[in-house]
């Protein structure tokens, strides 16, 4: 009798200790696929990141082209208008102080009276 009551006794501790296992083992499942979700999310996340960085890049590298085009042009259109400002005075020029103020045909009287 006190053999089958130890044993009785046994076997309510093994089922109570699998049941604790059961459970434990339910509980690192559940969590397992809660970090699992998680980690699913970051994952997509983090791509969505990456596609966004790629994306500014991107747009980063056409202004930047866009940029220097622009500088390029105005370095242009200053040279241009230096150009144009330099053929401006030489066809409309103020005489030099030392010029008598009198307009021949061609440009200014000298102080000698030539043009």
């Amino acid at each position: 009798l006190s053999l089958s009551l130890s044993t009785e006794h046994q076997y309510s501790n093994l089922k109570m200790t699998y049941g604790n296992l059961s459970d434990a083992y339910n509980a690192l499942e559940n969590k397992n696929r809660d970090l699992q979700t998680t980690n699913k999310n970051l994952s997509d996340a983090y791509n969505a990141l990456e596609n966004k960085n790629r994306d500014l890049n991107t747009t980063n590298k056409k202004l930047s082209d866009a940029y220097y085009a622009l500088e390029n042009r105005y370095r242009d259109l200053n040279t241009t208008y230096s150009n144009l400002s330099g053929v401006y005075n030489a066809l409309v020029k103020k005489p030099p102080e030392n010029k008598v103020c009198n307009v021949c045909s061609v440009g200014w009287v000298n102080s000698n009276g030539s043009c």
